[in-house]
């Protein structure tokens, strides 16, 4: 998944879990300094419910930067998401049968897009699983080094002891996720410096026939 100035590679690590790495010509300073530019919008206000549940997250949607907005615009682009599709069916074991979509259907009826989110020290995300319009969701960080207290967890089960892998967090590694019933993760900001991401969602827009 590549253009002149961007390449993502998609590794399959166990079941519905993937790891991203995210190549650009921007180093971590780079990016935060842009971000740092930028209007934040509360969690609350950039969602469709309201719920103030995470009053420690912010988003910026609309970037004015112009580094930021090519960031997002490489995951608009239909060949990163085509790209993207083609792999994920090659190795997700339920794809396929949970959207009930052959991988052209797929890549019609949905939308890759990602949004820039910083999360202030103390911020926690408990652990879950994502709603299902979401076919597929994910992270990439903008962080200078890998932390453990910065990174997300990732769980077969709600009552899991212990996770069975996190994340790391150097800039432009990531992660994702087919979402299941059994694909729980949790994490959240337990440093004292702010946590800038980029939310990645392949999310269901149903268009065209899937028959």
């Amino acid at each position: 998944m590549t253009n002149k100035n961007f390449k993502l590679d998609v590794q399959h690590r166990t079941h519905q879990l993937y790891k991203l790495k995210l190549t650009m010509p921007y180093t971590s300073e780079e990016v935060i300094q842009e971000l740092n530019k930028e209007s934040w919008q509360k969690f609350s206000e950039t969602n469709t419910t309201g719920y103030d549940i995470w009053p420690l997250r912010f988003k910026t949607q609309h970037p004015q930067s112009h580094m930021l907005r090519e960031i997002q615009e490489f995951f608009r682009q239909d060949s990163t998401k085509s790209d993207l599709v083609d792999y994920l069916f090659e190795t997700s074991p339920n794809i396929r049968g949970n959207y009930g979509m052959t991988k052209d259907a797929f890549i019609k009826n949905t939308s890759l897009h990602g949004e820039f989110t910083k999360d202030k020290p103390g911020f926690m995300c408990g652990r879950h699983i994502d709603f299902r319009l979401l076919a597929a969701t994910g992270g990439i960080y903008f962080l200078k080094e890998d932390n453990p207290d910065l990174a997300t967890y990732f769980y077969r089960s709600y009552n899991d002891e212990k996770e069975y892998a996190r994340s790391t967090t150097e800039c432009g590694d990531g992660w994702m996720q087919v979402n299941d019933n059994d694909v729980w993760h949790d994490g959240g900001n337990n440093s004292t410096e702010d946590r800038y991401s980029m939310l990645v969602a392949l999310t269901i827009m149903t268009q065209y026939p899937v028959a």
